[in-house]
């Protein structure tokens, strides 16, 4: 049982260890950096997760979209007016977060398909993200608020 349980955590530490981080900085469509986001393989569900770390937001609900447009001025249409595969993926609402009175974000949120099957686990991922415009709209008003792009 002791074998098990140490096999485990060096596991759990090498898996850890090895995953690879992409940071994505988010700025205002003033030019306003706004914070960052840590952008991993989440091995313990299989999907993308985001750890925000983004300040100086009015308090609210705002949702996260993937465009296919070439930058953040030229943003596009989300990733799944293009590609119909990607609706499991609800590009257009990847995740939705609340920010509280103090206008902090620090969490950590899993993106995933509405559907979870392997072949719709597969159509996103850390990789498949870079290069997009990340766009952060409030969602009371659709108004964009802030966008990033992974780099490639």
């Amino acid at each position: 049982m002791k074998f098990i349980f140490v096999f485990f955590l060096l596991s759990f530490y090498t898996m850890n260890a090895s995953a690879k981080i992409d940071n994505v900085d988010f700025h205002s469509p003033a030019g306003k950096k706004l914070g960052s986001a840590e952008v991993f393989f989440s091995w313990f569900l299989s999907l993308p997760a985001f750890r925000f770390k983004l300040e100086d937001m009015k308090p609210g609900t705002y949702r996260l979209a993937m465009h296919d447009g070439d930058s953040c001025k030229n943003f596009g249409p989300t990733s799944d007016e293009n590609n119909p595969l990607l609706k499991a993926w609800k590009t257009s609402k990847l995740l939705i977060f609340e920010v509280k009175e103090d206008g902090k974000l620090n969490i950590v949120l899993h993106i995933k398909p509405e559907i979870y099957t392997e072949e719709t686990r597969a159509l996103l991922s850390v990789e498949s993200l870079k290069g997009h415009p990340l766009m952060i709209f409030e969602l009371k008003n659709n108004d964009p608020v802030a966008c990033g792009i992974l780099p490639i």
